[in-house]
């Protein structure tokens, strides 16, 4: 089992491993990166440092959903916030009763059921790398 930060996306149900998120807080101003746009929403500035804000709603493929908390995770490649919906709370979930992900490399790293609900497990490092792209390209 292993603790998984469980949070609502649109009509979703998600799950972050509860190791990389450093807090939930409460949407902050973001910054729009010019050429940015699609689920990168901008630059947040987090504790004093500028963090890249990802649209975690547009990423699942349920744009439209109005954030209500950011999850600032820390990956290897930087800190990422995502906005999502309400934090429902800390679970230790099973993940090996999860089913891997349909496409290799994808958000959504593997989906399982939590109280009859689908789970979808997001990989932090994979949005780190979609959204420090989306920077880099509108930076240039």
């Amino acid at each position: 089992m292993q603790d998984q930060l469980i949070f609502g996306v649109g009509r979703l149900l998600c799950a972050l491993p509860l190791a990389a998120v450093v807090e939930t807080v409460r949407p902050l101003p973001v910054q729009p990166v010019a050429g940015g746009g699609g689920a990168l929403l901008g630059v947040a500035v987090v504790r004093g440092a500028a963090v890249p804000v990802v649209d975690t709603a547009t990423l699942l493929g349920d744009p439209g959903a109005v954030p209500s908390r950011f999850v600032t995770v820390e990956t290897p490649a930087g800190t990422v916030a995502f906005a999502t919906g309400p934090v429902l709370g800390v679970r230790a979930v099973l993940r090996s009763a999860a089913q891997a992900a349909p496409v290799a490399g994808a958000l959504v790293e593997a989906v399982g059921v939590l109280d009859g609900r689908p789970l979808l497990y997001l990989s932090p490092e994979t949005v780190m790398v979609h959204a420090r792209g989306q920077v880099h390209r509108a930076a240039a």
